[in-house]
């Protein structure tokens, strides 16, 4: 129940991540590079992906 917990806190925090993101691009110009949290996405399921391979 306590995992549960913590993902439910998670999965929150991260939405309200996502939107404060959305915000913020909306007010300042569009920037080339993307937003941190897509790069750190991409590189954990790379990560995951090795691990999977062996």
């Amino acid at each position: 129940m306590r995992n549960h917990l913590a993902f439910n806190e998670r999965n929150t925090l991260y939405k309200g991540l996502l939107v404060i993101q959305q915000r913020l691009q909306i007010k300042t110009t569009r920037r080339t590079q993307p937003p941190k949290y897509l790069i750190l996405k991409s590189r954990r399921l790379t990560e995951r992906n090795r691990e999977k391979r062996g």
